[in-house]
């Protein structure tokens, strides 16, 4: 498909309908959006990344694969991390 054919849609130019559906759903994904900030008494920080917006035929099987993939490396850190320690003590216990 020729991108230079397609020409960009502006709010505007849509029925009323259309528009109040993008209404709509933009205030739910800004309330989704403001869930992942909490409020201290100095400040405001943000306690989880914004959520994710899935686009036309784009599955989870993307994000969740990610996610899996950031716990395995985290795990296997882990492991390594607590293995070093395991041969630090049984070293001290054999001297």
């Amino acid at each position: 498909m020729n991108n230079e054919v397609i020409l960009k849609v502006n709010l505007e130019d849509l029925p009323d309908d259309q528009k109040a559906l993008i209404d709509q759903v933009t205030e739910e994904f800004h309330e989704k959006c403001l869930l992942s900030y909490s409020s201290t008494r100095d400040s405001v920080i943000q306690k989880t990344p914004l959520p994710t917006i899935l686009l036309h035929r784009q599955s989870e099987d993307v994000e969740a694969r990610a996610t899996a993939h950031l716990v395995h490396k985290t795990i296997h850190e882990a492991f390594t991390n607590h293995n070093k320690v395991l041969a630090n003590t049984i070293g001290n216990v054999l001297k």
